[in-house]
């Protein structure tokens, strides 16, 4: 070998030594860590998982999932039912997670991947624990990976971190985790949607039957013209898919100065809504009537909105509150 390639070799041998020296260790920051389920224990146990609890930056928002007799519910929202299309892929992905890597053990980089003690108020991470079960490890869900698949998870009695191959969603006030669903009403099968006012006033829209599109408005003023088919086909719109942002029960909302929604469906369906506000929210109570095939979904309905009132947007709200005026075109000036 000549003294050239000799001088080459040692350069190549020092520089990839040198390299070697400087790559991170994967000791007590990014410990081995084995392949396989990151939870099995909740793996194991899935099926007799009775409660789940939600913490979040600095212990603030605490939501609590309890299972009872008729399904989950959020013990902080007056025990109403949760949403299990929400829960469900939660333990689910919590079960099925895999680990993809290890990651670091230090606390100094736990910010890195959303991963520190929830106690602290800039926590990015959210805790999830199972007080109903001792044995089962509390984790802290982290943030997405960047640039590839995954997300990061760390046991709260332990300091290595991992990537594991599943995501999460997760609701971050006890309204995001309940069912918010109140009614769905299709407005191509309403017949007739009438408004009562505590002041006496009232109003009323209907058609002869759901083949025809657009709604008459009744006892029209002499003299007056409807704003728009748009602006009084919309009331017959307003128990469509409704869907509330909280939920209380019924005695806790004045309702002494409430209008009065009622909806008359082609199936001979009936559902009346009672309409309340105070100097925050606005809110819906609901029952039902029917007969025949009309009588099993009144059923469902009072027996899920029986005793509840739903907290409902600013716009359902007006949109279902109307008087005579907001359906005519204002009067012309002299």
């Amino acid at each position: 070998m000549s003294k050239k390639h000799f001088s080459i070799l040692l350069v190549v041998t020092v520089v990839v030594g040198l390299a070697v020296f400087l790559l991170p260790s994967r000791t007590s920051d990014e410990a081995s860590v084995e392949p396989g389920l990151y939870l099995p224990e909740l793996a194991a146990a899935i099926n007799d998982v009775d409660q789940v609890q939600i913490t979040t930056a600095g212990g603030e928002e605490v939501i609590t999932l309890l299972r009872s007799e008729g399904g989950w519910v959020v013990q902080e929202s007056y025990e109403y039912p949760a949403d299990w299309s929400v829960l469900r892929p939660l333990l689910a992905n919590l079960s099925q997670a895999e680990v993809v890597e290890a990651k670091t053990a230090n606390p100094d980089y736990y910010h890195r991947l959303g991963v520190e003690d929830v106690n602290s108020a800039d926590a990015q991470g959210t805790l999830v624990s199972f007080p109903g079960n001792a044995a089962l490890p509390a984790v802290i869900i982290g943030n997405a990976a960047q640039g590839r698949e995954g997300q990061y998870l760390r046991r709260q009695d332990e300091a290595q971190s991992v990537l594991v191959d599943q995501a999460f969603r997760l609701p971050v006030n006890p309204a995001g985790w309940l069912d918010r669903a109140v009614v769905d009403l299709p407005q191509d099968e309403v017949l007739s949607v009438e408004v009562s006012h505590a002041d006496g006033e009232s109003v009323r829209i209907s058609r002869v039957s759901t083949d025809v599109t657009d709604f008459t408005l009744e006892n029209l003023p002499e003299g007056r013209t409807t704003r728009s088919a748009y602006s009084i086909n919309q009331l017959a719109s307003v128990l469509d898919g409704l869907q509330m942002d909280a939920v209380v029960p019924a005695d806790e909302v004045n309702w002494e100065e409430a209008s009065e929604l009622r909806v008359s469906m082609n199936s001979g369906l009936q559902v009346t809504a009672l309409l309340a506000e105070d100097e925050e929210y606005r809110w819906v109570r609901l029952e039902a009537s029917g007969a025949d095939e009309a009588a099993e979904v009144a059923d469902a309905i009072n027996q899920k909105a029986q005793g509840w009132a739903y907290q409902v947007p600013l716009y359902k709200y007006d949109s279902a509150n109307k008087r005579m005026e907001d359906l005519l075109e204002p009067l012309e000036e002299e």
